[in-house]
């Protein structure tokens, strides 16, 4: 499944994948999937948020899709949805500077 999640399975891709076990944190996905994750208080919360917010998602990551970045970003009061292109899951491996142009033009005044 790794290979999914990337833009380009290079040697920077399977080093990050090689490495996922490292980069769990149990008792926080425990929590998370055990019911730490509450849907209708998050929507509430990120509704209240006067700052901005930028989703910035990977062109082919498989989660979330477009849609749901979309969707996720209109419950902000002040949200902007960015798709990095030929970008998986992990938009700042498959291409660091256009992800770092991504956040660069966000944070710009």
């Amino acid at each position: 499944m790794a290979p999914l999640f990337h833009g380009d399975w290079n040697a920077t891709a399977r080093a990050h994948g090689a490495g996922r076990a490292a980069q769990s944190h149990p008792e926080a996905a425990a929590a998370y999937h055990g019911g730490g994750f509450r849907p209708a208080a998050v929507r509430a919360g990120v509704a209240e948020l006067p700052s901005p917010a930028l989703l910035l998602a990977g062109e082919y990551d498989p989660d979330p899709r477009p849609g749901a970045v979309r969707a996720t970003a209109a419950l902000f009061r002040r949200a902007r949805a960015v798709f990095q292109p030929a970008a998986g899951h992990y938009p700042w491996l498959d291409d660091p500077a256009a992800f770092t142009r991504a956040v660069a033009d966000f944070l710009a005044p």
